[in-house]
């Protein structure tokens, strides 16, 4: 394997003045690899300060969202984001659907992300499951049983075929048109795209959201 390669050579100081940056979740296989290194050379994302990362995120929705640059919309959605990059750029996809939006639109829609409230009264910061939320609500409202079974089932076959398959193939297996898994992708172009006839999405917390039972 490459990377357990890559890591013991490292870890033999046998590459000076070379760096790597290795990123991943914490996958078992990953945190054994990790092991044998360094506790300075390994970092936890959940460990950085979140005021660090806030800024990071401010910088980065300036620049993806520059029209809401001096707008107190902007502070809203960092805080939204919790400290998760995730979130913020699923925020950014979700406020532009097409170029053509304009201002006034997306602060209709970044009122539909509200920050929930907790047990105590007291607001917290949108978690991503609860933005997922949000987005599929958006995708599937109004729908009658029948065509929400039907889009659900598109959504659920993107997901967790074993080969990544288009939207016209996701189609096919399903016996459903090619416009209606086209749409579907469409409508929930926050979280999956398609690149080379194929569907994918932006990160792997969206499958793990929706095949979690509760």
């Amino acid at each position: 394997m490459f990377l357990q390669d890559l890591l013991e050579t490292i870890n033999r100081r046998r590459l000076r003045g070379l760096k790597f940056l290795v990123t991943s979740r914490p996958d078992p296989r990953v945190v054994e690899l990790c092991k044998p290194l360094s506790s300075k050379a390994v970092y936890r994302l959940q460990d950085v300060p979140i005021e660090f990362v806030g800024s990071d995120i401010t910088k980065y929705l300036h620049v993806k969202l520059p029209n809401l640059a001096d707008k107190p919309e902007l502070e809203t959605m960092a805080k939204l984001a919790d400290g998760l990059f995730i979130s913020a750029a699923t925020i950014v996809r979700y406020l532009t659907p097409r170029p053509s939006i304009t201002v006034d639109e997306q602060c209709k829609l970044l009122s539909k992300l509200h920050v929930p409230q907790s047990a105590s009264g007291t607001r917290r910061p949108l978690l991503i499951d609860e933005l997922y939320q949000q987005i599929l609500r958006d995708a599937f409202s109004g729908l009658d049983d029948e065509l929400f079974n039907s889009r659900l089932r598109i959504l659920h076959t993107f997901l967790c075929t074993f080969e990544r398959t288009s939207a016209s193939l996701a189609a096919a297996l399903l016996s459903e048109y090619d416009e209606t898994a086209i749409a579907v992708l469409n409508e929930l172009h926050a979280v999956l795209y398609s690149k080379d006839g194929q569907v994918l999405w932006y990160h792997a917390s969206f499958p793990d959201f929706i095949f979690t039972q509760t």
